[in-house]
């Protein structure tokens, strides 16, 4: 679900991490700081302002791939919450910010210097192409060009298929139905619609070793079911593991999203209503 329209403007560059370098340099490596600035660089690149739940998630995220820590998310949002929207947007603001980030911190984010490489995998490829989509529509579009050609980033949409920005990031969709799935080597690996999948094996063998050179982070993103396979194992593995510091798992159901978006509410009231109406008839 898009949010809304933060309104025409010019964008304000200078509050963005790539035009403050100095003031990253003088705080040093401070991922909480620099976390923040990325992900508030993607709401001015796609002109939206991300929910609470949402920017929770991508705050984890973020984090987790700037320390390198590899871990491996679930995150259940219910449909048409915005869960494609967030990770579009972190998938974006990384490819165009972590190659430039690199030259800041050679020695924490030296192995970005070359691009940010990200996968996005689902049952078929109509559904990878959903969340690639989204990306691509907004880096080449006219709006994002004051970003991009700004000479603090400094960066260009080389290719469309797969998505190539001149500064080495690289974006590609699969199909996980695909007979020859190619290998390639990602930073950061995504698998949409992961409720859908029932062989975890499949996807451990062929899918998370692109993500071992680099010791990838990994998102599994679906909505609730009943069907036991890759995403409900990776559910209960993560409620396990989490504590009062580190969270994996991230589940907000209609009632949680309605709490922040009254036109979702309304949305689910009208459904409501269609079901009794069905019922009743």
């Amino acid at each position: 679900m898009k949010q809304a329209n933060m309104g025409k403007q010019k964008p304000p560059l200078e509050e963005t991490i790539s035009s403050n370098v100095d003031e990253s340099k003088n705080k040093g490596f401070n991922v909480d700081f620099l976390a923040d600035k990325i992900i508030t660089f993607g709401e001015l690149f796609d002109n939206i302002k991300l929910y609470e739940y949402q920017r929770e998630v991508a705050s984890y995220i973020v984090k987790d791939i700037l320390y390198n820590r590899g871990s491996v998310f679930t995150v259940e949002i219910a449909r048409q919450a915005g869960k494609t929207e967030v990770l579009a947007l972190i998938i974006k603001a990384m490819a165009i910010l972590l190659p430039r980030l690199a030259e800041v911190f050679p020695n924490e984010l030296g192995h970005y210097r070359r691009g940010f490489k990200a996968g996005i995998f689902a049952p078929q490829k109509e559904l990878s192409r959903t969340m690639y989509g989204r990306v691509l529509d907004r880096l080449d579009s006219e709006d994002a060009k004051p970003f991009l050609f700004d000479p603090s980033i400094n960066t260009d949409l080389k290719s469309r298929n797969p998505i190539k920005l001149s500064n080495g990031s690289l974006i590609q969709g699969h199909s996980l139905l695909a007979k020859n799935l190619v290998s390639f080597t990602y930073d950061f690996i995504v698998i949409d619609e992961a409720q859908a999948i029932p062989d975890d094996d499949f996807v451990t063998e062929h899918v998370y070793p692109m993500g071992s050179a680099t010791n990838a982070s990994i998102v599994l993103v679906g909505v609730a079911g009943d069907q036991e396979g890759l995403f409900s194992y990776n559910i209960a593995t993560n409620q396990d593991r989490e504590s009062e510091f580190e969270k994996y798992h991230f589940e907000y159901d209609y009632k949680h999203v309605q709490q922040f978006n009254t036109r979702y509410e309304k949305f689910v009231e009208k459904r409501r209503d269609d079901v009794k109406r069905g019922v009743m008839n």
